[in-house]
């Protein structure tokens, strides 16, 4: 993750984060709890903490160097630092991917590698990112909700929304994943599994926040009125 994330961002979020994990994962985890589950940008492990509670036997959390041990959730042996700017291989496969809000803190250069990562890691990936506008810390590399549905199907998976429209309206959610998560699972894995196969997919349709929409439209109103009245002192400047 991009080295201006820190120990005390993490901090800083960790009950929303605990929170939102208690309220996603169960609907993610049932019916049958897998075996195993890796967190690509785990932070301080919140995420994995719920799944160990949940019942899944291994994990495993990728982050950065600079991650505290003593702040982690998880048993130190299930954590190994990386560069989700430039990311190694692991050969482990897992049963589910887990990143969430993480995509929007790596440099824009580094997306594929981080895609292909979580691609090579499980047939399912819990998946979200900010979007352009959404207020945080060190969002260099926030996209709209398609970006990241193409750039997946082209390594094979197909994306399922079924988590938003059970948490839109729980609080308890931080915004972010409310708005943002999704459920991504390979083609092979989807046309093997009927259950799989009634859960809704996703549409052209975007879920954002009244205020985040209202910050946007008001940023474009600002920026075209910066435009006209530098049109208009260039204007002003040409030679009659």
């Amino acid at each position: 993750m991009n080295i201006s994330y820190t120990n005390e961002l993490h901090a800083k979020y960790s009950n929303r984060t605990l929170a939102s994990a208690e309220a996603i994962l169960p609907l993610v985890l049932s019916p049958m709890v897998p075996e195993s589950v890796v967190d690509v940008g785990c932070g301080h492990g919140w995420w994995l903490s719920v799944c160990l509670k949940l019942g899944v036997k291994t994990v495993l959390g990728l982050d950065g160097s600079y991650i505290e041990p003593s702040q982690m959730r998880i048993p130190p042996d299930s954590f190994q630092a990386m560069d989700l700017n430039s990311p190694g291989i692991i050969s482990q496969k897992f049963d589910l991917a887990i990143s969430v809000e993480v995509a929007e803190h790596l440099h824009p250069s580094s997306t594929g590698g981080y895609l292909d990562l979580l691609a090579s890691l499980s047939d399912q990936i819990l998946f979200s990112a900010a979007i352009p506008g959404q207020a945080g810390d060190a969002h260099v590399n926030a996209r709209w909700p398609a970006f990241w549905i193409n750039e997946l199907e082209k390594r094979g998976f197909v994306a399922l929304d079924f988590i938003r429209p059970i948490i839109w309206h729980n609080e308890e959610v931080a915004l972010c994943y409310r708005q943002n998560i999704l459920f991504f699972v390979s083609k092979h894995k989807y046309d093997s599994d009927p259950q799989l196969r009634m859960l809704p997919r996703t549409n052209c349709l975007h879920l954002i926040d009244e205020g985040i929409l209202e910050s946007l439209l008001g940023f474009r109103a600002s920026l075209h009125r910066c435009m006209a009245l530098l049109g208009n002192m260039a204007w002003r400047r040409t030679p009659r």
